[in-house]
């Protein structure tokens, strides 16, 4: 992986990072944060933990390399399937279909609106790391 791919998913994940804060802070205004007082549960927080964990499954998707030096993604089930679980988790939760698991992860109600907004996120980030790891690979390719 080139230093302008890897820079240039830094710089995709950041911007919808700080989107998504942006948009859950104009929905959810909070109270100044305290390192003293106890974990609150806001949505701030639960958006913050579903798009870094989207994230971090994205890189790994986006980052597989593959042949010639190691089995392709289809061929490695076990990631494969690790991926594919943990994307649907992700959706899931975002989705609010099992409310029990996200009552478990501490993440609050989130309104439908942000849910389809986080989802979108989510997706769009996916596929920009996507696209910009291809495009990276096909013009550096030496």
């Amino acid at each position: 992986v080139s230093t302008q791919s890897t820079g240039g998913q830094f710089a995709i994940h950041l911007v919808s990072l700080i989107f998504l804060v942006n948009q859950a802070k104009a929905l959810e205004p909070g109270s100044p944060l305290n390192p003293e007082e106890d974990f609150k549960p806001n949505l701030l927080n639960s958006a913050v933990f579903l798009i870094l964990f989207s994230t971090q499954i994205s890189t790994f998707a986006v980052n597989y390399e593959g042949h010639p030096f190691m089995e392709s993604l289809m061929e490695n089930k076990p990631l494969l399937y690790c991926l594919i679980t943990s994307g649907s988790l992700s959706l899931i939760t975002a989705l609010q279909i099992l409310p029990p698991l996200n009552e478990m992860l501490e993440l609050v109600h989130i309104p439908f609106q942000f849910s389809i907004l986080l989802i979108l996120i989510m997706v769009g980030d996916f596929g920009c790391a996507w696209l910009w790891e291809r495009l990276c690979a096909r013009l550096l390719k030496y």
